[in-house]
C-alpha cells in the first residue's frame, strides 16, 4: 500500500502493517514480564499515536519530544521551534488565529498598483506640506506608517527623492506641452535677498491661458540663485535661459511684469536689443546680405522712447480724427470704423508690478505724519527691544506690538491698528517700567 514516507520520530515506538492498514505499539512494559503494549490503531495518524505516549507511555513520550526538538532545530531554513513546554508536562501549544494572521507580514508587491498609490499620495503629502525627506527616516512616522497600513512598506528618503525627480521631470513635460500650446503668456520677475544678505534669488513665473481645461494658469518656471553684483546683464540672462529651458519664444510673451529696478528695467533693454539684433541678422541672412550693422542698446533705447513718443502722438491724431469725422456724419449714412490702428507685436513689453507701483505712492504721503510715525516707530523698537516689557504685554492682553517693513506698505497701517488695539496694555506696561512714553501716549491720538 503505497503512501507517504513516515520520517516521523513517533515510529520509534510503532509499526504500521500495510495489508491491515493498522498501526501497533512496541513500546516494552516496565513489569517483570517484559511484554509489548500491542496496542493496535487504524491507519497511520501520527496524532493518535502521540496522544497514546502521552497517555501511557510518559518516558518514551519525553523521548519523542527530545528527539523531534532536535530534528525540528537542525533543519535549515525552519526557525519556529516545537510548540511544547517540558516542565508542563511536554504539552503541545497551539496557535491562535491572531498568533497565525500576525505570525508574517506580507507587504505589497513594488511593481502593484496598491503600492504605487501609497507612495505616490507619501510624495503628494511632502509636497503639499513642504515637509523635509527627512521625515521619511523618523521612527515615529514609520512606526504611525506602519500601524495604519502593515501591509505597506514605506520607502527611504533617498528612494522617494530619485521618485520626486522623476515626477517632477514628468510633470515638467506636461507643462512644456502647455505653453507650447498657449497663444500669449505673460512672464513675472522678482528677485529677493536674505536678511544677512549672503545670497540672492530670481523667481520667475508665467501666466497663460490653458486650452485644455479653459481656466487661466498661474505657474512657477524657475528659481535661480543670483551671484553679486546683481546687475542688468545677468537677469537677462537667467531670463532667456528660462525661457529657452521651457520652449517658450519671443512671439508668445506678451507682458513682463517686474518691479521698477533699474536693474529689471535694464534686463529688459538688454533682451530687447538682443532680440532686434538677431531679427536683423536674420533678414540680412535671407536677402543675402554680409555686412550687416547690428544696433547696439543706446541706439535701441532712443528709439525705443521716440516710438513711445510716436505712439502717444497717434493717440492724440486718432481722437482729433474721430471727432473730424463724428461731425461730418451728420447723414448717418456713413459705416463706422471700429478698428483700432495699434502697433505691431511689441516683443518683451514692459509692465510695472502694481504692488511695487502702490508703495511708491504710499511713501510720498508719509512725509505728512513723518513727525509722529517716527515717534510711533522709536515707541515699537524700543518695547520690542526689552523682553520684560514684551513678557509683559503677552501677560496683559496675549499680544504684542508689530513693526513695519519699508517693503510693504501695508506694514505700517498693522503696525498702528495693533497699537490702537493694545492701547491700554502699553500704557500700563510703560507706567511699570517708568518710560516718559506715557504723555505721548495720551496726546498722539
Amino acid at each position: 500500500m503505497a503512501g507517504r514516507k513516515r520520517d516521523s520520530v513517533v515510529w520509534d515506538h510503532f509499526s504500521y502493517d500495510d495489508e491491515m492498514d493498522k498501526s501497533r505499539c512496541l513500546v516494552q512494559l516496565g513489569n517483570e514480564s517484559r511484554k509489548q503494549c500491542d496496542a493496535v490503531f487504524a491507519g497511520k495518524n501520527t496524532s493518535n499515536l502521540i496522544a497514546h505516549l502521552g497517555r501511557f507511555h510518559k518516558t518514551e513520550h519525553d523521548e519523542y519530544l527530545e528527539k523531534e526538538k532536535e530534528k525540528r532545530i537542525g533543519k535549515v531554513g525552519i526557525k519556529r521551534k516545537i510548540g511544547c513546554d517540558s516542565e508542563l508536562g511536554g504539552e503541545v501549544k497551539s496557535q491562535t488565529i491572531k498568533e497565525c494572521f500576525h505570525r508574517r507580514t506580507v507587504f505589497w508587491p513594488t511593481e502593484s498598483s496598491e503600492h504605487k498609490q501609497r507612495q505616490s499620495d507619501v510624495i503628494d503629502m511632502l509636497v503639499s506640506s513642504n515637509s523635509p525627506m527627512t521625515l521619511l527616516d523618523d521612527k515615529g512616522f514609520r512606526k504611525m506608517i506602519k500601524n495604519l497600513d502593515p501591509k505597506f512598506k514605506l520607502p527611504g528618503s533617498a528612494k522617494v527623492g530619485r521618485l520626486m525627480k522623476e515626477r517632477f521631470e514628468e510633470q515638467s513635460v506636461k507643462l512644456k506641452g502647455l505653453l507650447c500650446q498657449a497663444r500669449r503668456v505673460t512672464i513675472c520677475l522678482d528677485g529677493w535677498s536674505k536678511k544677512s544678505l549672503s545670497s540672492s534669488f530670481l523667481g520667475i513665473s508665467a501666466c497663460f491661458f490653458n486650452p485644455t481645461s479653459h481656466k487661466p494658469e498661474h505657474v512657477f518656471l524657475s528659481l535661480v540663485e543670483l551671484p553679486h553684483p546683481h546687475t542688468g546683464e545677468a537677469i537677462a540672462d537667467c531670463l532667456s535661459n528660462c525661457l529657452k529651458k521651457w520652449g517658450i519664444n519671443e512671439k508668445q510673451v506678451i507682458l513682463v511684469v517686474s518691479d521698477n529696478g533699474s536693474n529689471m528695467l535694464k534686463a529688459l533693454r538688454v533682451i530687447k536689443a538682443r532680440h532686434a539684433a538677431s531679427e536683423v541678422v536674420e533678414d540680412a541672412f535671407e536677402e543675402g546680405q554680409e555686412d550687416v550693422e547690428v544696433p547696439v542698446l543706446e541706439e535701441l533705447n532712443k528709439e525705443e522712447d521716440s516710438f513711445e513718443d510716436d505712439e502717444s502722438q497717434e493717440d492724440g491724431n486718432r481722437e482729433e480724427s474721430s471727432g473730424a469725422q463724428s461731425g461730418n456724419d451728420g447723414d448717418g449714412n456713413d459705416e463706422l470704423d471700429d478698428s483700432l490702428d495699434l502697433p505691431q507685436h511689441v516683443p518683451y513689453r514692459r509692465m510695472q508690478c502694481m504692488a511695487h507701483t502702490l508703495q511708491l505712492l504710499i511713501k510720498p504721503v508719509y512725509l505728512h505724519y513723518n513727525v509722529l510715525l517716527t515717534k510711533i516707530r522709536h515707541l515699537v523698537g524700543r518695547l520690542r527691544k526689552s523682553s520684560v516689557a514684551m513678557e509683559k504685554l503677552v501677560s496683559l492682553c496675549g499680544r504684542t506690538v508689530v513693526n513695519d517693513c519699508t517693503t510693504r506698505w501695508n506694514s505700517t497701517y498693522h503696525m498702528i491698528q495693533r497699537l490702537l488695539a493694545i492701547r491700554s496694555s502699553i500704557t500700563t506696561v510703560l507706567a511699570e517700567m517708568g518710560i516718559y512714553y506715557c504723555s505721548f501716549i495720551n496726546t498722539w491720538l
